[in-house]
Protein backbone atom coordinates (compact mmCIF):
# COMPACT_ATOMS: atom_id res chain seq x y z
CA UNK A 1 0.00 0.00 0.00
CA UNK A 2 2.82 2.81 0.57
CA UNK A 3 4.18 1.78 -2.58
CA UNK A 4 1.21 2.97 -4.55
CA UNK A 5 0.47 5.79 -1.95
CA UNK A 6 4.01 7.06 -2.87
CA UNK A 7 4.03 6.30 -6.60
CA UNK A 8 0.57 8.19 -6.67
CA UNK A 9 2.18 11.63 -5.02
CA UNK A 10 4.92 11.34 -7.33
CA UNK A 11 2.88 11.33 -10.29
CA UNK A 12 0.30 14.14 -8.61
CA UNK A 13 3.44 16.40 -7.92
CA UNK A 14 5.18 15.28 -11.72
CA UNK A 15 1.17 16.63 -12.89
CA UNK A 16 0.50 20.06 -10.40
CA UNK A 17 4.91 21.42 -10.80
CA UNK A 18 5.30 20.79 -7.25
CA UNK A 19 8.65 19.11 -8.15
CA UNK A 20 11.73 21.52 -8.04
CA UNK A 21 14.73 20.30 -10.08
CA UNK A 22 17.97 20.74 -7.90
CA UNK A 23 20.60 18.33 -9.39
CA UNK A 24 21.14 15.31 -11.88
CA UNK A 25 23.58 12.54 -11.05
CA UNK A 26 25.05 10.38 -13.14
CA UNK A 27 26.38 6.60 -13.15
CA UNK A 28 27.65 5.46 -10.13
CA UNK A 29 25.66 7.63 -8.11
CA UNK A 30 22.96 5.54 -5.56
CA UNK A 31 20.38 6.16 -3.47
CA UNK A 32 20.57 5.70 0.21
CA UNK A 33 18.36 6.36 3.08
CA UNK A 34 15.32 4.56 0.67
CA UNK A 35 11.45 5.48 1.20
CA UNK A 36 10.98 2.57 -1.47
CA UNK A 37 12.27 0.96 -3.61
CA UNK A 38 10.47 -1.34 -6.51
CA UNK A 39 11.72 -3.66 -8.76
CA UNK A 40 10.79 -5.64 -12.29
CA UNK A 41 13.23 -8.38 -12.48
CA UNK A 42 12.09 -8.94 -16.02
CA UNK A 43 12.04 -5.99 -17.12
CA UNK A 44 8.58 -6.49 -18.84
CA UNK A 45 5.83 -5.59 -16.41
CA UNK A 46 3.46 -2.84 -15.76
CA UNK A 47 5.78 -1.74 -13.46
CA UNK A 48 8.71 -0.73 -15.96
CA UNK A 49 6.74 1.04 -17.92
CA UNK A 50 5.91 3.31 -15.42
CA UNK A 51 9.68 3.11 -13.99
CA UNK A 52 10.47 4.47 -18.43
CA UNK A 53 7.33 6.74 -18.23
CA UNK A 54 8.29 8.64 -14.73
CA UNK A 55 12.01 8.30 -15.91
CA UNK A 56 11.23 10.38 -19.00
CA UNK A 57 8.99 12.97 -17.22
CA UNK A 58 11.90 13.51 -14.61
CA UNK A 59 14.47 14.33 -17.93
CA UNK A 60 11.71 16.51 -19.38
CA UNK A 61 11.97 17.94 -16.12
CA UNK A 62 15.32 18.84 -15.23
CA UNK A 63 15.85 19.82 -18.89
CA UNK A 64 13.21 22.48 -19.13
CA UNK A 65 15.35 23.85 -15.70
CA UNK A 66 18.28 23.48 -17.44
CA UNK A 67 19.93 20.92 -15.21
CA UNK A 68 21.75 18.46 -18.28
CA UNK A 69 20.65 14.90 -17.54
CA UNK A 70 21.69 11.90 -19.68
CA UNK A 71 20.22 8.36 -19.86
CA UNK A 72 22.18 5.50 -18.36
CA UNK A 73 21.01 2.59 -16.53
CA UNK A 74 22.00 3.79 -13.17
CA UNK A 75 20.52 7.63 -12.37
CA UNK A 76 19.50 9.96 -9.75
CA UNK A 77 17.53 12.97 -9.83
CA UNK A 78 17.89 15.31 -6.70
CA UNK A 79 14.74 17.42 -6.28
CA UNK A 80 11.96 18.86 -3.47
CA UNK A 81 8.71 18.47 -2.98
CA UNK A 82 7.36 21.33 -1.06
CA UNK A 83 10.44 21.77 0.71
CA UNK A 84 11.57 18.69 1.63
CA UNK A 85 14.27 17.05 -0.20
CA UNK A 86 14.42 13.68 -2.27
CA UNK A 87 16.44 11.85 -4.41
CA UNK A 88 14.56 9.29 -6.85
CA UNK A 89 17.03 6.70 -8.30
CA UNK A 90 16.75 4.24 -11.65
CA UNK A 91 18.79 1.78 -11.87
CA UNK A 92 18.45 -1.10 -14.59
CA UNK A 93 14.71 -2.39 -14.04
CA UNK A 94 14.15 -0.61 -10.61
CA UNK A 95 13.04 2.76 -9.11
CA UNK A 96 13.97 3.87 -5.63
CA UNK A 97 12.61 7.25 -3.57
CA UNK A 98 15.27 8.15 -0.44
CA UNK A 99 16.31 11.18 1.45
CA UNK A 100 20.25 10.33 0.54
CA UNK A 101 22.86 9.88 -1.85
CA UNK A 102 26.24 8.07 -2.52
CA UNK A 103 28.71 9.12 -4.80
CA UNK A 104 31.61 6.55 -5.24
CA UNK A 105 33.19 9.36 -7.32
Amino acid sequence: MMVVSTLSIIMDSLRNNRIKPIAFHPYPSTVIDGLICISDKDGKTAANALFELLEEKFIRLFTEAGIKCAVDNKIVFECTIDTIKFYFGFKDSSFTVGFGLFKSR
